[in-house]
């Protein structure tokens, strides 16, 4: 099986692009890709492109797309959504229709419902507004309350080895000068984590490394996260190979 990993922060995902087009119409997109993994080993090679057929994109109204891109269809809401499949994580971009958002606009409410669920969870944020005494609350809280303040959002879910689609909703969230909060349309979509996007043929996803992600260093970093990572990642690359990790959970960290 052939799997592309498309790598949308460093720069690996060189040039591409998904229109939407109506079924009726056809067209082909072109992705440049620099690592390939051909059964499950990695090959650094040469840059080469692979033209993918249309279906892989395309999205059929009133049905659940299986492909490594989804896209919101509310046309009601002030900005668009789209869903990148990720290995175990989903990254989700927003863009805003027209211009710029109003003033009053302090960010996106994200929940999420599991495959078979009947709940939405609402993701939260380690941010949060401050009071009228100038404190803040230091829990976390949910994005309803303390909205992201990103066009992008990277989530990792608890179960993400679970068959079946996972519902993203975003919501803008306004403030008023009374600071109190409303709600305007969301954007809505699912996609599947656990498949692959041709069975047993091909994978398309995009990567992004645990080890920077906050909830990795939640897991392993302890009370002193720069003192607890030294001692299981190398502290330069060249050392990759004859370093050896002393960390208490470094057989757990490097199963990930």
């Amino acid at each position: 099986m052939l799997s592309i990993f498309l790598n949308f922060e460093k720069g690996i995902f060189s040039a591409a692009r998904f229109p939407y087009y109506p079924a009726s119409r056809a067209y082909q997109s072109t992705l440049r890709v620099t690592y390939i993994t051909i059964a499950k080993s990695p090959r650094r090679q040469r840059p080469r492109t692979f033209r993918l057929r249309p279906a892989l994109y395309r999205q059929y109204p009133g049905r659940m797309s299986t492909a490594f891109q989804i896209t919101g269809t509310n046309s009601a809401a002030l900005f668009t959504l789209k869903l990148h499949r990720g290995e175990g994580m989903v990254l989700l971009a927003m863009n805003w229709k027209a211009g710029t958002p109003s003033k009053d606009f302090v960010g996106f409410a994200i929940e999420y419902q599991e495959p078979g669920g009947d709940r939405f969870y609402p993701l939260n944020n380690r941010i949060a507004f401050p009071d009228s005494s100038g404190g803040v609350n230091p829990k976390q809280l949910s994005t309803r309350l303390s909205p992201i303040q990103k066009f992008r959002w990277v989530h990792f879910p608890r179960f993400a080895d679970l068959p079946g689609a996972f519902v993203y909703r975003v919501t803008p969230v306004f403030m008023n000068s009374f600071d109190e909060l409303s709600y305007g349309e969301f954007q809505e979509a699912a996609i599947e984590l656990h498949r692959e996007t041709y069975p047993g043929q091909l994978n398309v996803t995009f990567t992004r490394g645990f080890v920077v992600s906050q909830a990795f260093v939640d897991r392993y970093g302890g009370d002193d996260p720069d003192q607890a990572l030294a001692t299981l990642l190398p502290p330069k690359a060249e050392q990759g190979l004859s370093f050896t990790p002393t960390h208490p959970k470094a057989a757990d960290a490097f199963d990930l």
